[in-house]
């Protein structure tokens, strides 16, 4: 029974915390600005310019930090063997793309010129294979996610 759920455990114990870690540090580096001092970028000069960017900045900072806390419920799910968790972790590896893509897609608009790099593709080719994987792990564990 142990060796069936050695992925849940990475997931739950490991994975999605330092994810989520990660996550609401890159939120809270948008919405102070860090994110762009790192690249030499003067965070006031850019929002002067585009004013549209520091809402959308901080819109998907915002949803970084939600998803931060999503994937440490989610993680507690797997943990506690709730019926959901297979659910919520597919969940994630959906919302993880489409926020970037949305975030890339409002900057694009918003710089006039696409900003779309060959990351972001093979980061959704990775989520979407991370999805069926999961989808098919848990699907085939409903005996152990009961509660």
């Amino acid at each position: 029974m142990e060796n069936r759920l050695k992925w849940a455990h990475f997931l739950g114990y490991f994975l999605l915390w330092g994810c989520a870690v990660l996550m609401s540090v890159q939120g809270i580096a948008l919405l102070t600005g860090a994110s762009y001092r790192i690249q030499a970028v003067d965070v006031n000069e850019l929002y002067a310019k585009y004013p549209a960017c520091q809402i959308i900045d901080y819109s998907y900072a915002v949803i970084m930090i939600s998803l931060a806390v999503f994937e440490i419920y989610t993680a507690i799910s797997i943990i506690r063997y709730k019926q959901k968790a297979g659910l919520f972790v597919c969940a994630i590896y959906i919302l993880w793309p489409l926020a970037s893509i949305l975030y890339l897609i409002c900057l694009s608009i918003i710089g006039g010129r696409i900003i779309f790099d060959q990351g972001i593709i093979i980061r959704v080719i990775y989520d979407m294979v991370m999805f069926f994987v999961n989808w098919i792990y848990f699907n085939s564990r409903k005996d152990v996610f009961i509660n």
